[in-house]
């Protein structure tokens, strides 16, 4: 038996926590496939960091109209910023948008040990077995194979939109 013992956590959410002990809205937004970006809203207490809107993948036109749209200064981190920053300062807008500076873009072990520690304190563990990863929308490829019912080996023959 397996005793790995596996604590999952939110790559965008770990992002965030790395501007703490800052005070402010903060939107990462993390390069994805097919010219989409997975993109998290959260407010930085000082403290903690408290989701504002759910990850979702958008489009750069669309983080572009959600940044517009939210009041106040945001900072931008992700390793999509610098593609989007570009594109932003051709918009006349009333939201002061500023990179994060200094770190990573990326979650780093720090940011990734700061939401795991509570999980571990309380023994909540996931079974690694069933861990399921969490996308921000359904992925769209399904891995064709063909499986050899005498042997029940699968042979992978490619994959499939």
């Amino acid at each position: 038996m397996n005793n790995l013992k596996l604590i999952c956590v939110d790559a965008l959410e770990a992002t965030a926590t790395q501007l703490l002990p800052a005070i402010a809205t903060v939107v990462v937004a993390q390069k994805a496939c097919r010219n989409e970006l997975n993109v998290a809203m959260f407010g930085l207490n000082g403290k903690t960091a408290n989701r504002l809107i759910p990850n979702q993948a958008v489009s750069d036109e669309q983080l572009l109209t959600m940044l517009a749209q939210t009041t106040g200064e945001v900072i931008l981190t992700g390793d999509a910023t610098d593609n989007i920053f570009p594109l932003l300062k051709k918009r006349s807008s009333k939201t002061l948008v500023r990179p994060a500076t200094g770190l990573s873009a990326v979650p780093t072990a720090a940011g990734v040990a700061a939401l795991a520690w509570p999980a571990q304190q309380a023994k909540q563990f996931q079974d690694p077995v069933k861990a399921m990863p969490v996308y921000s929308h359904p992925p769209n490829i399904k891995l064709s194979t063909k499986i050899d019912y005498a042997t029940l080996k699968h042979t992978n023959v490619g994959l499939h939109p």
